[in-house]
């Protein structure tokens, strides 16, 4: 029997909401073995932020060079879902594995709608208001192996935002984001899609500046650490993650991190009841 292990869909998004709470999808586990494999895998979730979720992630694996028997085979997936709030999203996304494992390629194009809530904590404001954020997203990164388990790139990433929020008279925000990358990471792990033990350092340098076509400048790092574990002689993995995520400059709305399950992000533009509202 396949065994399989959480996958973190390419995602590497570094939008707040769209991949790090929904993208999760079960990987098969490597088998150099085989040249092909496919698995249409169905996505069951429940949270208390968007209720129960629930849709298709098909996902297939392949060597893209035979004669290459040390890169990890190449994975090609989309994903469709919804969720009991109404927020939906599909989209395709690829981890490609070349020459050697020297080069490793990301890339992912999604589109949807994601319902939410913040927490304002002003003077005069409601204690949660309801927003809808209609959202297009389309990233690639590419490392280069500089050193044993080292891996060095650069990165693209575009999102359109279309924010609605559950306030009289509020009106809709438009906003599109044009943003590059610097990728640092170090894997240590034996499998990258079953790993039985080792770890995942990643440092992500994201900058939006105004030359991009971007209404003002911003930048944002995020810095995750997964380590892995092995219980039962190998049978069982668990993973602990560790995630810090700094916001620089003017972020808009979108950009802003959520902390669990609460939003705590503030208005970034726009009025309510005449006082003007700032990101948190």
């Amino acid at each position: 029997m396949k065994k399989y292990i959480s996958l973190l869909a390419v995602l590497l998004v570094s939008y707040h909401l769209s991949f790090s709470q929904f993208m999760g999808a079960a990987a098969p586990r490597s088998d150099s073995t085989k040249n092909f494999s496919f698995l249409p895998i169905p996505y069951v979730n429940y949270d208390r932020s968007l209720g129960f979720s629930y849709g298709l992630i098909p996902m297939a694996m392949y060597t893209i060079n035979k004669k290459d028997t040390i890169s990890p085979q190449s994975l090609t997936g989309g994903i469709i879902m919804r969720t009991s709030n109404e927020t939906w999203m599909g989209g395709v996304f690829g981890k490609f594995y070349l020459k050697e494992d020297t080069y490793r390629i990301t890339a992912a194009a999604v589109t949807g709608n994601v319902n939410f809530q913040f927490y304002p904590d002003l003077p005069g404001a409601p204690e949660i208001i309801d927003y809808s954020t209609g959202l297009d997203y389309l990233s690639i990164d590419v490392q280069r192996k500089v050193a044993p388990s080292m891996y060095v790139g650069l990165g693209y990433v575009y999102t359109h935002f279309a924010t609605s929020y559950d306030v009289d008279n509020s009106p809709t925000e438009f906003t599109s984001l044009h943003g590059g990358k610097l990728i640092w990471s170090y894997d240590k792990r034996g499998d990258v899609y079953y790993p039985r033990g080792g770890y995942l350092t990643n440092f992500n340098y994201n900058f939006y500046p105004d030359f991009f076509g971007n209404e003002v400048s911003s930048n944002k790092i995020t810095i995750d650490h997964n380590q892995y574990f092995s219980a039962r002689q190998n049978k069982d993995i668990f993973a602990a993650r560790l995630f810090l995520g700094i916001g620089i400059g003017e972020l808009d709305f979108n950009q802003q991190f959520i902390l669990g399950g609460k939003d705590l992000r503030g208005y970034s533009q726009g009025e309510y009841r005449g006082e003007q509202l700032y990101a948190l």
